[in-house]
């Protein structure tokens, strides 16, 4: 009987930390998806900055359509966080007036 009452102890908790791996594994890959999906798209062709400042050495261009993810730095410029065609611009800066954020909808 003893024996019995082990082997389902340890099936009962083979099958919690299971869930709990599965539950940790869901966790994750909603997090990285939320953060890595494109938030924005370019409306306009427009310059992208090294600072967050106009007068800002002048990195690379960004043409309209473009779709990229995107967090607010100051009340006129937007850090980009990820740009799927454009890797080398991680960390640059982009004008906010040069994007439009989508809904949640939308995505």
């Amino acid at each position: 009987m003893r024996i019995n009452f082990r082997s389902i102890i340890f099936i009962a908790g083979s099958m919690l930390f299971t869930y709990w791996i599965y539950l940790l594994a869901v966790r994750d890959s909603k997090y990285i998806k939320n953060k890595y999906s494109p938030n924005s798209e370019v409306i306009s062709t427009t310059a992208v900055y090294k600072r967050p400042k106009i007068n800002s050495h002048i990195i690379d261009t960004l043409h309209s359509g473009v779709k990229l993810n995107a967090r607010n730095v100051n009340q006129d410029f937007y850090r980009i966080i990820f740009a799927e065609e454009y890797n080398s611009l991680k960390g640059s800066y982009i004008p906010k007036k040069a994007l439009k954020f989508f809904n949640d909808t939308e995505l």
